[in-house]
């Protein structure tokens, strides 16, 4: 599978909400943003009450299903970096291991 090509670089943010993980890709061109691929993953257990985590595991394991299905439709790129917002936590620092 070709990588889709996008100007430089790709920012990939994650929202791990109470509710749902919600994963967007895109680039910034001057004063605009372009979402190039979105994924959403409803939590289908209670591994998130009131925004509070409380099923690691399944919650890391959402959020690598979003992410896999970034990567799907970015061709098959791979995504390294992230910035997380979650119950209300915003860290946009290069976020490696995801």
């Amino acid at each position: 599978m070709a990588t889709v090509k996008y100007p430089e670089p790709l920012i990939f943010g994650l929202d791990i909400g109470t509710r749902s993980i919600v994963g967007t890709v895109g680039y910034r061109e001057q004063e605009r943003f372009h979402v190039v691929a979105m994924a959403v993953k409803y939590h289908d257990t209670r591994s998130m009450i009131d925004g509070q985590i409380h099923d690691i595991a399944k919650v890391s394991q959402d959020i690598v299903e979003v992410k896999q299905q970034l990567e799907k439709q970015l061709g098959g790129r791979k995504l390294h970096d992230v910035c997380i917002a979650a119950a209300g936590l915003k860290n946009c620092d290069r976020t490696r291991g995801v």
